[in-house]
């Protein structure tokens, strides 16, 4: 048995009770680039203007990473939520309880990036709680949130070779020669087949004047920017 069909067995097994979403960005056209080329404007003026402050977090690709991880997990929150039975256990509001315990692939490049990575999951965990209670009649809380290694929690595994499997049949990634062709149909063929599944494309047009649209700094960086 070789390694991707031993993924597939254990992913089909597994996810016969969870979801999998896989999301990507096009990085061709002009769109990309104006949105990385912009980034990089941004983040030179800003290292001008404030030499000492550590801007790492707004250079595009980490920007691109974060927009896709919010996509991914908006999505799969959602789905997990339509797929459950409504709650039986009610808050004093009447809402459905749902908890989140969260595992998080501690291989984040940065002591700084880390950081920012935390305060964004506290500070837009909120804004998608109150989504839910809008839309489901769901009241969302965390129960716990880890950050962990692959050695420590195998199954982080499964979303590397979920996603490399994924992108590699829809021509985003080179097909390892050590996998063929038709092993990457039923694999993904398999996949598909538990109905558990989600992909998605991410907008292209991403755009720095909406990413800091609240933030004191967009007067500095678009002076004739409209408020």
């Amino acid at each position: 048995m070789t390694l991707i069909s031993a993924f597939v067995d254990v992913a089909g097994r597994i996810s016969r009770a969870t979801d999998g979403v896989v999301v990507r960005i096009n990085r061709s056209g002009s769109e990309w680039h104006h949105f990385w080329d912009e980034g990089k404007a941004v983040v030179e003026k800003l290292q001008r203007e404030f030499p000492r402050a550590g801007w790492q977090f707004l250079r595009p690709a980490m920007q691109a990473r974060l927009e896709c991880f919010a996509e991914c997990h908006a999505r799969l929150v959602a789905e997990v939520v339509r797929r459950v039975e409504r709650p039986r256990v009610l808050n004093q509001h009447g809402l459905g309880i749902v908890e989140l315990a969260t595992v998080f692939d501690s291989d984040i490049q940065g002591e700084e990036n880390l950081h920012l990575f935390q305060s964004i999951w506290e500070n837009e965990h909120p804004s998608f709680d109150r989504f839910l209670r809008a839309r489901w009649q769901y009241a969302l809380g965390t129960k716990s949130v880890r950050l962990s290694t692959e050695e420590k929690e195998p199954c982080l595994l499964l979303a590397d070779y979920l996603a490399g499997i994924v992108h590699t049949y829809r021509g985003s990634l080179p097909r390892p020669s050590k996998i063929t062709a038709q092993e990457l149909r039923s694999s993904v063929a398999a996949l598909e087949a538990t109905g558990r599944l989600i992909e998605c494309d991410m907008r292209s047009q991403l755009r720095y004047p909406e990413f800091m649209a609240t933030s004191p700094l967009r007067g500095l960086l678009w002076p004739d920017a409209s408020p």
